[in-house]
């Protein structure tokens, strides 16, 4: 891996608008456009083994997770020198990077505020957001939350008390395994039109498997939302789709549903 070391602007604050940050993101190159080319038409990663019904099926993990998530919307693909390397800082390094919150949280707010009814054509109107529980207990702190928290207002309201890990670990690649978590006593989401938030798609499995247990408990509808979806080189169709995001701007105004 070659993680990029990301300073903090010496003229920005936690405390700055979201489209300042949002702005230095793309400037920075942090943030890439996500592909609609040769890619899984699930989770927009890398096609090219096994399984996969190339170039415009599901690969090979996304297989496995169907009936778990009604639709998956990253925000931007994330490479180890861009969207990873914040990402990695700011989750694994404690109080120093926690200033990383801020640019993520507010490339969120800004993507729903521009996108909520795109996601809405895939479960209709929400009636919550959820965050997918985090696997790591060295951390000290929950880094999806308190990000969130850094935004006043959001599109969609967010509820903290609904899912949380039944065990320690995090499911196996490629499998949808819910009982990685349980709901909190005294929730409920049946019936339910539930949008799911983590940082980051990988294999997906943490993801999938948070879906499948609101699923499970009645939920009617679950889209998964991750701010990116990680892309190795050297495996399928990475490096063609690394190498056509940084061919292009980013652009916020547009998502992977309205193109």
């Amino acid at each position: 891996m070659s993680y990029r070391n990301i300073a903090r602007p010496p003229r920005y604050t936690s405390m700055d608008t979201t489209d300042v940050w949002c702005d230095w993101l793309s400037k920075e190159r942090l943030v890439l456009p996500v592909s609609k080319g040769r890619c899984c038409r699930v989770c927009h990663g890398a096609v090219g083994y096994g399984r996969n019904e190339e170039p415009y099926g599901r690969c090979r993990n996304c297989l496995d997770y169907i009936g778990a998530l009604d639709a998956l919307v990253p925000i931007s693909y994330s490479v180890d020198d861009g969207l990873e390397s914040l990402l990695h800082r700011y989750k694994d390094f404690g109080e120093r990077y926690q200033w990383m919150a801020a640019p993520l949280a507010s490339l969120t707010v800004e993507f729903l505020l521009g996108h909520r009814r795109c996601l809405e054509t895939r479960a209709g109107s929400f009636d919550r957001a959820l965050t997918v529980p985090s696997g790591g207990t060295s951390r000290g702190f929950d880094h999806l939350r308190t990000a969130i928290e850094m935004v006043d207002e959001w599109p969609i309201p967010w509820d903290f008390n609904v899912l949380t890990k039944a065990k320690p670990g995090r499911p196996p690649r490629g499998t949808a395994d819910p009982s990685f978590y349980r709901l909190t006593q005294g929730a409920s989401v049946t019936g339910s039109r539930i949008l799911l938030f983590d940082d980051t798609w990988t294999s997906g499995a943490t993801m999938a498997s948070a879906a499948q247990c609101l699923r499970d408990h009645g939920a009617h509808r679950v889209v998964g939302l991750t701010v990116g979806r990680q892309l190795r080189s050297g495996w399928g169709t990475s490096d063609e789709l690394i190498s056509t995001a940084r061919q292009q701007a980013f652009d916020l105004g547009r998502c992977v549903i309205c193109g």
